[in-house]
């Protein structure tokens, strides 16, 4: 779906969504954000009340280890939006 939506093969994916972040300047909108990604909070938010329709909507189960996974990568990406 990802590939798709941005018009590539899905190996490519990854080098033109950073491109895509890079051209719409999402890095320096980040840097001026007093903002740091804590990977507990990141994780606990995917269970909050308000996201609970999504979590049972998900197309299998996921545990703790796959809500730390998923929040480690997403601070990971988000840190590399910064240079």
């Amino acid at each position: 779906d990802a590939a798709v939506a941005l018009g590539c093969s899905v190996d490519l994916v990854p080098t033109t969504y950073r491109s895509l972040c890079v051209d719409v300047g999402l890095g320096r909108a980040a840097r001026r954000l007093d903002f740091e990604p804590v990977i507990d909070d990141i994780a606990a938010t995917m269970i909050a009340v308000e996201n609970q329709p999504m979590l049972h909507n998900n197309a299998r189960a996921v545990d703790d280890d796959d809500r730390r996974m998923l929040a480690t990568r997403t601070v990971d990406v988000w840190q590399r939006l910064l240079p």
